[in-house]
């Protein structure tokens, strides 16, 4: 569902059309997977903020 969201986003222009939604659903499936592990061992929601606020330095614009 992520990936179908993204292309539709690239083909709505919101996404550049040398991304690649697929690469793209799996980062954020591999960050928020990895988020839910840091939340499970007891990371503040600050530090989970700079995860997100980290992960979006590098989507594409």
């Amino acid at each position: 569902m992520i990936c179908e969201r993204l292309q539709r986003a690239q083909s709505e222009g919101e996404l550049p059309p040398d991304a690649d939604p697929a690469e793209l659903a799996r980062y954020v499936s591999t960050v928020t997977q990895g988020m839910a592990i840091q939340a499970a061992a007891g990371a503040t929601g600050k530090e989970l903020q700079r995860i997100a606020d980290m992960a979006m330095r590098v989507w594409p614009g």
